[in-house]
């Protein structure tokens, strides 16, 4: 019976298999590293049914799901231009939602757009409100009416505004 060892040439065919194979552990360890997906805030998920995205192709940067901040809440309000003179960051703002009619939701103007826009024939500019949302009642995308608070006027003041604006902008060169 003839012994049989380990030849040099197995030995050496197996110790590049384990070096293939520990090479492809670390390429397989960084891109493992790549496929980590992470917010940039801290919040819920907004989107629905995101499990249906499991095993799609996502780019680099894209959007996964949508994730809201709730303990704030931003309200964005359409305010007419002919309004805007006197609306400034820091003002008050009191918002009622549709689904809570009876509960004032109170913020501070913290931005208005640089541009106005045409929204439904009229011109608008956006002002937007940032609201507290400790009990995170209101969820995005809510609707309601708001109030911006911006000093005391006299009813006579507030009567006859529009039309002293109408005439000081229709007949502005004939004024003196």
């Amino acid at each position: 019976m003839i012994q049989a060892g380990s030849r040099p040439e197995q030995i050496r065919q197996l110790e590049a298999e384990v070096a293939k194979l520990e090479t492809q552990f670390q390429l397989l360890n960084q891109e493992l590293a790549r496929v980590e997906i992470r917010a940039p805030i801290d919040g819920v998920v907004a989107t629905p049914f995101v499990e249906r995205k499991v095993n799609q192709y996502l780019e680099s940067g894209g959007e996964l799901c949508r994730i809201v901040d709730t303990k704030r809440v931003t309200a964005e309000m359409l305010v007419p231009e002919k309004e805007l003179a006197d609306v400034r960051p820091g003002n008050p703002v009191s918002l009622r939602l549709r689904s809570f009619p009876t509960t004032d939701f109170e913020g501070r103007v913290d931005f208005i757009a640089p541009v106005a826009q045409t929204v439904e024939g009229a011109q608008m500019v956006i002002v937007r409100a940032d609201l507290p949302n400790d009990d995170q009642r209101v969820k995005p995308e809510m609707t309601g009416v708001a109030k911006i608070y911006c000093g005391e006027l006299r009813i006579i003041d507030l009567v006859t505004r529009r039309m002293r604006r109408w005439v000081r902008t229709e007949f502005w060169d004939l004024l003196p």
